[in-house]
Parts: structure tokens; C-alpha cells; sequence
């Protein structure tokens, strides 16, 4: 299932990398790598036109709301998406300074294609991430963990550093 869930997130984040990201991409990429670990939305349960759909939808180069879009042209994934936005953005708020500040700063560094290799995600966790994370005070890891509850990162972080 690990495996599985491996490939998903390549497919995603090849997807992602190969164009120029818009809301839709950074929504899509934040809520699936942080927020939760149910990657089945992204790919599984879509029918083949709605792939098509999708993959139009998440190309278009116009203004607005592409969340508004996705909504319209695939209504109950759209929806769905933009609860688990909603969710992340709550969750995101309620985190004091210290720990938002980790998050933007994890989400910038996360390299493109860290789900390609799990030499290179492994390397992430063990060089990047758990070295910012034992430098936060016990109560913004403790946010962290609610915050990043779903997140395979963070449980190999906690796991990883004894913490």
C-alpha cells in the first residue's frame, strides 16, 4: 500500500512540476502532502473524462479562483477539494507564529520531486525537516503533530527523532 501510495504521489508531483503553478497546482500539492493521506481523490476515484477534465482544468492560464473552476466543471471533487482547503487553511491559522513560519518554510523547500525517490524523501526527513522541527519550542511540535496529524512526514519526523 506504502508503494502505492508512492506512485500516486509521483504521478501528482510530476503533474504539478511540468507547468506553471496556480492556485488549483498549490492547493492540490499543499493538502496532499500535509494535510491528509487519502491521495485516492486526486486520481483514483476520477473516471477517465473527468481526467481529461482535470488535466484541462488544472493547465488553464486565466484569473480567478481556480478552485471556483474545478467546482464547476467537476462539482463533487471540486467541492471536496475545497473542504480539504478550507480544513488546511483553518488548521494553518490557528498555529502560532513560530509554527506557521515552519510550514511556509517546509512547503518552500520541499523539492519537486521528493516523492520520486524514497532515498530522496528519507534524505527530506532525516536532513531538512527533522533538524527544523527540533530547533521549534515543545509547543509548536505539539501543534505541529495536530496540525500535520494524516502527514507520513511528520509521523517518520516524530518517529525518527524520539520525540
Amino acid at each position: 500500500m506504502f508503494f502505492l501510495n508512492i506512485i500516486i504521489y509521483m504521478f501528482i508531483i510530476i503533474t504539478l512540476s511540468y507547468s506553471k503553478p496556480n492556485s488549483l497546482q498549490n492547493v492540490i500539492s499543499r493538502v496532499t502532502v500535509f494535510l491528509t493521506n487519502d491521495i485516492k481523490i486526486l486520481t483514483n476515484d476520477l473516471k477517465q473524462d473527468d481526467k481529461k477534465i482535470f488535466n484541462e482544468t488544472i493547465h488553464l492560464k486565466q484569473e480567478g479562483d481556480m478552485l471556483d473552476v474545478l467546482e464547476k466543471n467537476l462539482p463533487i471533487y471540486g467541492k471536496h477539494l475545497k473542504r480539504l482547503d478550507t480544513k488546511y487553511n483553518l488548521k494553518f491559522n490557528l498555529l502560532s507564529n513560530e509554527s506557521q513560519n515552519f510550514v511556509i518554510e517546509i512547503e518552500k523547500l520541499l523539492p519537486e520531486d521528493i516523492f520520486e525517490n524514497k532515498n530522496k524523501f528519507d534524505k527530506f526527513i532525516k536532513n531538512t525537516f527533522i533538524s527544523k522541527y527540533q530547533k521549534l519550542t515543545e509547543e509548536s511540535k505539539n501543534e505541529l503533530k495536530f496540525f500535520f496529524n494524516k502527514s507520513k512526514g511528520i509521523q517518520m519526523a516524530v518517529g525518527s527523532s524520539k520525540l
